[in-house]
């Protein structure tokens, strides 16, 4: 696994070493140090202390490789994406493991257990990572998870941090699991799309404010839009609330808004129309018609948000 992320960041471009360059006052003293590529001498981040010690992406992501290793020969091949931005300054890597067998596949949604990790060189947060899961509605994905607890700095002591990567990303993988079979679940609960514009105003900002097109903001009608149009949305469907964000996240939303991969924006407004499908299934008993058990999820939501 070690070779195969080494030849990937090679393909990206950040196989690079970084040259740490002493940063001199007018007087003479040593202020700071600069970090600069090796082969092209772009500086990496901001100036940073004396006492700043560098680490580059193929020292911080080999250590990641060793223990994925072992999770493939359980769980099978992982595919792995990277990319980076600031000249090579930040670089993300998203290793995946396959889905659930078990799923029924009544959706076309793609839930992948995986852990996203990011290097910082030149005063960013050094090595930082979070496990969970990749939702898909085809190629790309949308990132949620929660922090591994990895180095913060650039030390020595990123191997012993990774020690629990096997534990965390095995809970990951239940979690995923268990997310798989409630997505599959949710596309069996109605959501009487009448109610999508309380639905994706609630999402969006978090408060029921709109009831017509004509009070959703530019953003709002665009995920209206996946809602209604998205690939394998299933109309009618809770689960379609999920979809609608997650085509919308990887698909069409602008680079300003930087919902990006592991974008928190894009997180919240999924775990909204997950709350808002779970309010939907716990009325799916209820005997009343699929409009009426939608009124009432949408009235316990202002309630909630008053």
């Amino acid at each position: 696994m070690t070779d195969r992320i080494n030849s990937l960041l090679a393909s990206a471009g950040l196989d690079f070493g970084v040259v740490s360059e002493p940063l001199s006052s007018p007087s003479g003293p040593v202020v700071g140090r600069v970090m600069r590529r090796d082969d092209t001498g772009l500086q990496l981040g901001r100036t940073v202390s004396g006492s700043y010690s560098p680490l580059d992406h193929l020292e911080a992501f080999s250590h990641i490789g060793e223990r994925i290793d072992r999770l493939e020969t359980q769980h099978g091949p992982a595919r792995i994406d990277i990319a980076s931005d600031h000249g090579g300054a930040t670089a993300r890597m998203l290793i995946a493991f396959p889905e659930s067998p078990t799923r029924e596949r009544s959706m076309k949604t793609h839930l992948y257990p995986a852990a996203l990790f990011t290097h910082g060189i030149g005063g960013t947060a050094g090595l930082t990572g979070r496990a969970g899961t990749e939702v898909s509605v085809c190629m790309n994905g949308l990132f949620l998870g929660e922090s591994l607890r990895l180095a913060t700095r650039h030390t020595v002591h990123v191997r012993k941090r990774l020690v629990s990567l096997g534990r965390v990303m095995e809970k990951a993988i239940a979690e995923t699991e268990e997310f798989a079979h409630e997505m599959d679940d949710l596309s069996r609960v109605c959501f009487s799309p009448e109610y999508a514009y309380e639905a994706i105003s609630y999402i969006n900002r978090g408060k029921v404010i709109a009831s017509s097109a004509d009070e959703l903001t530019p953003k709002e009608l665009e995920i209206f839009d996946s809602f209604l149009t998205g690939p394998g949305n299933e109309m009618g469907s809770a689960a379609s609330l999920l979809q609608a964000v997650t085509h919308y996240t990887t698909h069409k939303a602008v680079a300003s808004e930087r919902l990006q991969l592991d974008s928190v924006n894009a997180q919240q407004m999924l775990a909204r129309a997950r709350h808002i499908a779970r309010l939907a299934a716990a009325q799916s008993d209820s005997g009343w018609t699929p409009m009426g058990q939608t009124a009432t999820v949408i009235g316990q939501l202002r309630l909630e948000t008053a």
